[in-house]
Order: structure tokens, then C-alpha cells, then sequence
């Protein structure tokens, strides 16, 4: 995958550039902070309920509180950078990660839970997509698009690999060392980060990265994308945050959910496995995808082909809770390839309705909206599993509510177009 990459992008504009070392090592960052961390952890979840005497309501509060952590940090990730270099903050959140881990191999109880899921909660707020779209800004000037989606594959290629390894070693020698093996993996990462990355071009002596024969490569979008620095007014404004927090309600507990909802649906173990890498194929796939179609035809289109995929695999998961095969394939696929939009789309509607100056604010603002969203709704899922006795209810919820967004952002892009 990755040699195809390389050789798409050198084919198209000659000699490899130092924004795609820079883009390399944002997706390892997303592979440990959000794919290890976050996508993938939702294997040990029935774990901990089963093995420490916890409720499902109980299990998704661990969710509320990371997610109340990671919107903490969010919020303060402007000022975090303004006084830090953003190599150095990226180094720090990946330590912070690491605790986490080591904390989690010895939780027991629900407060050392709360612990280890705080620190998760800082880690991703600080070292997640705040400081790569910040990156991928400062260094490329074409493909954008593009190169947001391979610094987000990283927690989709996480999810493919991830979950057969540390499954093996769970079965084999317990959970503790599953968590510790992370551990180290996440030190490591660190230690290549503080090696390699550069926070702009300027200190490798480099210009922006440019497609030859594309000019100001900002311009040559333009064509695709009619909607691009706009002024909201207070409607589309509203709208728009509207939008970021029911994603968050959506993607932030959704994703940590489908493993539990799959064993209380009553598949076994190894069924739960191959889902969640099966969702970590598709996740990728629709990350590369993804950017490739919205470097072509703009995020306005984009949106709704890729959110539309998403509502029908929450439909479609929903139906698995009748252990049908099918319903657990297709929909973890179709969730997969519209979930890009989460992680990619977010910064890219910042872009789209902002200046070029208030980009960096406006992507920590879209941030905080979205995680907002995801700790308002983070309890919800359980709440209703320990209600009805099954997450699938939650799954409709959430097909209706991404189908909502899907209309709003259409009329708030229609509002310009037409202008």
C-alpha cells in the first residue's frame, strides 16, 4: 500500500518531496493516538466489563471521560502550541499516551479506569488532527486533500493490524501484557517523531509542496471547490456547529461501541475480531479514496457520497444484532468507508469557512464542537443497551442523525453556490 502511494504521488509531480516524510510521520501519530488508542481499544472493553464487574453504562462512561479530557485539551491546544514548538507537543501527547497504557495494564477499579482514560483523553486532543492539519497546511499547497487522508489512514491501517496481533497475545499472556507491548510501541513512535518531524518548510529550506505545472496549486482547487474561505452568517454558523456536534455525538461513541455490541449480539470472539479489522480495511480504503475524490470534485460533493455510505452502515449494524453475517460485514464496510469525513472533512470544513489566517482558531474551534458532541453522547449508547437490552437502537439513532448532517451542510454550501 504504502509503495503504490509513493508511486501515485511521484508520477504525478516528479521527485519525492519532504511534506510526504512529514506526511509518514503524521500517520503514525494517528496510528498510535487515535487507532491504538482509540479505534482498536474497544477490544479490551468487553474484557474490562466482564472481568472487573462493570455495567455497559459503566463501560461507556470510561468513553465520557476521555472524551471530556480530550475536549479539555482541545480547547487549549491554541495556547498549547502558540508557547511549544509542535514537535515538541507532539512528542509530549505521545508520553501522555504511553502512561495510559501503562496505567490500563494495571486497572482493577473504575477510578484507575478513569485514570487511564483521561490520559488517552489528552493525548488525542493534543496530538490528533489539531497539529496535522496544522502541518499538512503549513507544507502543502496542492493535494491537501490527499494528504489528510494518509495521515488519517493511520488509525484505519491501526484497526486492520492491531486487533489479531493483540488478540494473540491476550489469549496467550493476558491483557497487562497486550498494554505494555503498546507501551513500548508508542515510545517508539516518539522517539522517530522527535527525529523527523519539522514544523515548517522553512527548516529544511523547502517551499510548500507543489504538483509541477499547477501554479499556486491554492487556486487550482478553486474549480472544484466553488465554496472555499467563506463568511457564515449566524444561520450557517449555527448549522454548521450543528453538524460537528452530532458527528461527534455519532463517530466518537459509535466507533468505541462496536465490539461490545457485537458479543452482546452474540457473536464470539473471533467474529468481533474480523469485524473490527474489517473495519480498519475499509476505514483505510475510504481515507485514500477519500482524498483522491475530494482533491477532484470538492468537499461539497464529497460530503454527501461519503456521509450517505456512513448512515447506511449504522442502518445496516443496527440489523446485526440478529447474529447475521452479512449485516456485520456490510455494515462495518460501509462505516468504514464514509467515516473518513470525521477526521479529514472536519478540517476541511474549517478551510472552507474560514480565512486563511484564522485556520489554524477555526480547526481547534470545529474540534471542540465535534468532542463536545462526543461527551454529551458518550454515556448513550449504554444507557440505552442497559434500557432495550441491545446497542442496536442506538445504530438507527445514529443512521437518522448522520442523514440530518448530511442535509445541513448541503444547504449551507447551496446558500453560496447560489450567491
Amino acid at each position: 500500500m504504502a509503495r503504490s502511494m509513493q508511486g501515485v504521488v511521484k508520477a504525478e509531480c516528479g521527485d519525492i518531496h519532504y511534506a510526504w516524510l512529514v506526511c509518514v510521520g503524521c500517520m503514525l501519530l494517528m496510528f498510535d493516538i487515535t487507532g491504538l488508542s482509540i479505534n482498536v481499544a474497544t477490544i479490551y472493553q468487553p474484557y474490562y466489563i466482564s472481568q472487573n464487574g462493570l455495567t455497559n453504562a459503566q463501560g461507556s462512561s470510561m468513553t465520557m471521560v476521555r472524551s471530556c479530557f480530550s475536549l479539555f485539551s482541545v480547547m487549549l491546544s491554541h495556547q498549547y502550541y502558540r508557547r511549544i514548538r509542535l514537535k515538541t507537543g507532539i512528542f509530549i501527547a505521545c508520553l501522555l499516551n504511553m502512561v495510559s497504557f501503562l496505567i490500563f495494564s494495571v486497572a482493577h477499579s473504575l477510578p484507575a479506569f478513569y485514570l487511564a482514560s483521561a490520559f488517552v483523553g489528552l493525548a488525542h486532543g493534543l496530538g490528533s488532527m489539531i497539529p496535522i492539519s496544522i502541518l499538512i497546511d503549513r507544507w502543502f499547497a496542492d493535494r491537501r486533500a490527499f494528504a489528510l487522508s494518509l495521515c488519517a489512514s493511520g488509525s484505519g491501517l491501526a484497526t486492520i493490524f492491531a486487533p489479531l496481533i493483540l488478540e494473540a497475545v491476550i489469549h496467550r499472556y493476558g491483557i497487562a501484557v497486550s498494554l505494555v507491548w503498546e507501551a513500548v510501541f508508542t515510545l517508539g513512535v516518539a522517539m522517530f517523531l522527535a527525529w523527523t518531524m519539522k514544523g515548517r518548510p522553512e527548516e529544511k529550506g523547502v517551499g510548500p509542496y507543489r504538483c509541477k505545472g499547477t501554479g499556486s496549486g491554492r487556486s487550482q482547487r478553486s474549480r472544484f471547490q466553488s465554496a472555499r474561505h467563506l463568511r457564515l452568517d449566524g444561520k450557517e454558523l449555527s448549522a454548521v456547529f450543528s453538524v460537528l456536534f452530532l458527528f461527534g455525538l455519532v463517530v466518537t461513541p459509535g466507533t468505541s461501541h462496536l465490539a461490545v455490541h457485537f458479543a452482546t449480539a452474540g457473536y464470539d470472539d473471533r467474529w468481533v475480531t474480523l469485524a473490527i479489522s474489517l473495519f480498519g480495511i475499509a476505514l483505510t480504503t475510504g481515507q485514500y479514496i477519500y482524498g483522491h475524490v475530494t482533491d477532484r470534485i470538492g468537499t461539497y460533493q464529497s460530503n454527501f457520497l461519503f456521509l450517505g455510505m456512513q448512515a447506511a452502515g449504522w442502518l445496516v449494524i443496527g440489523l446485526a444484532g440478529d447474529r447475521v453475517g452479512a449485516a456485520l460485514v456490510g455494515g462495518v464496510a460501509l462505516i468504514g468507508l464514509g467515516l473518513p469525513t470525521s477526521a479529514v472533512g472536519v478540517s476541511l470544513w474549517a478551510a472552507d469557512f474560514s480565512s486563511a489566517a484564522e485556520y489554524d482558531v477555526t480547526v481547534e474551534r470545529y474540534q471542540a464542537v465535534f468532542m463536545t458532541g462526543g461527551l454529551l453522547g458518550s454515556t448513550l449508547p449504554g444507557i440505552i443497551a442497559d434500557l432495550t437490552g441491545s446497542y442496536g437502537p442506538t445504530f438507527f439513532l445514529y443512521a437518522l442523525f448522520v442523514s440530518m448532517m448530511s442535509l445541513l451542510l448541503r444547504w449551507v454550501y447551496r446558500r453560496h453556490q447560489s450567491a
